[in-house]
């Protein structure tokens, strides 16, 4: 299973996945990524598939993040209103490879756990 930050451009998900045994136990039980939106953005090879996100911000794409809640037993996703769709929280599943019944799917950007340190 994996967690991990992803965006959605053109009906495709662009994004860094991380085994959950690789990320950090933060607030609340959750576990969280390693990797944040903004430097993995300008480095990300997987703009080279559309040259056209060169020129745009990290935040001009609707992005998300995925968690895992140890107390619930289940992923957690926290992404842009625009992306709450059947087929893209499919391709987000399939992506990260989690079961799509067990997820709870919130709506971002104010309440995105921030990593405590």
């Amino acid at each position: 299973m994996n967690i991990g930050i992803f965006w959605v451009y053109k009906n495709t998900v662009l994004g860094i996945p991380e085994d959950i045994s690789q990320g950090f136990k933060g607030y609340n039980g959750l576990i969280d990524s390693n990797f944040d939106h903004v430097s993995i953005w300008e480095n990300l090879e997987l703009k080279k598939q559309f040259p056209e996100l060169k020129n745009l911000e990290y935040e001009q794409i609707p992005r998300g993040r995925i968690l895992f809640s140890i107390k619930q037993n289940n992923h957690i996703i926290y992404m842009d209103k625009t992306l709450f769709e059947s087929n893209i929280k499919q391709k987000i599943a399939e992506f990260f490879d989690f079961n799509i019944n067990q997820v709870i799917w919130k709506k971002d950007p104010i309440t995105i756990p921030i990593r405590m340190n």
